[in-house]
């Protein structure tokens, strides 16, 4: 199952809205979590109220890598 979920702030952070679609990962069809009596265990998804606390920030700091 692969799931999609959008998240919409104004510049204070107020959450203005948000979304999320259940797919089946062959047919990309929408799917209930659990139907078919698979099991589904959603996780938490991570929320970075700044750039500087995405876990990947030093990296943004350093030059690119020169390509030849």
């Amino acid at each position: 199952m692969t799931v999609i979920r959008e998240r919409f702030y104004d510049g204070q952070g107020k959450l203005l809205r948000s979304s999320q679609q259940f797919l089946d990962m062959e047919t990309k069809k929408k799917k209930k979590p659990g139907e078919d009596g698979e099991e589904f265990i959603d996780e938490p998804i991570p929320i970075y109220r700044t750039v500087k606390a995405l876990p990947f920030y030093t990296l943004l700091s350093k030059p690119a890598a020169k390509t030849k």
